[in-house]
């Protein structure tokens, strides 16, 4: 589809600044969200990683239980989703000519590794919520999945007509 003539494209950037108080920003609602809200009663910590896997097929298998099966996986997708933003956006702002895209992958990775397990790890001590490495593991594989769609983003451009 042919442009109207005199029409100009309109490029929306985002400053560094910027980038980091989202980043910020996104990161204090995690932080508030995964320390602050109740986990409720009963909350305990779980150290088995396979845990989560066989409570979900153990509910799918019963039938009768579609209700929790739903909130866990409910639980997963916020996981991925929430650390998926995270590392977009702290690939966004790594992101710079002098460095290559590798080396921004691997540091979101350990950052993430570093931000997740430390939020973990607090919730050891606190009485209504819980370390779990099933969060673990969600959380790194949201943020490889922001990582990859940042490094998606920069490679590839998308014009609507």
């Amino acid at each position: 589809m042919a442009r109207a003539p005199g029409v100009v494209p309109s490029t929306l950037r985002v400053g560094k600044v910027a980038q980091t108080v989202v980043l910020l920003t996104w990161s204090l609602a995690l932080v508030f969200v995964t320390l602050f809200v109740s986990g409720g009663k009963g909350v305990h910590t779980n150290l088995d990683p396979l845990l989560g896997f066989r409570q979900m097929a153990a509910l799918a298998r019963s039938g009768g239980h579609v209700n929790a099966l739903v909130y866990v996986l409910l639980a997963i997708a916020a996981n991925l989703l929430a650390f998926a933003v995270w590392a977009f956006l702290v690939w966004k702002l790594l992101k710079s000519p002098e460095r290559g895209w590798l080396h921004n992958h691997v540091d979101t990775l350990l950052l993430g590794l570093l931000f997740s397990s430390g939020i973990e790890v607090v919730q050891l001590f606190l009485p209504t919520r819980a370390f779990d490495v099933n969060d673990l593991f969600w959380n790194l594989l949201g943020v490889i999945t922001g990582s990859l769609a940042a490094h998606a983003h920069a490679a590839f451009r998308v014009e609507w007509e």
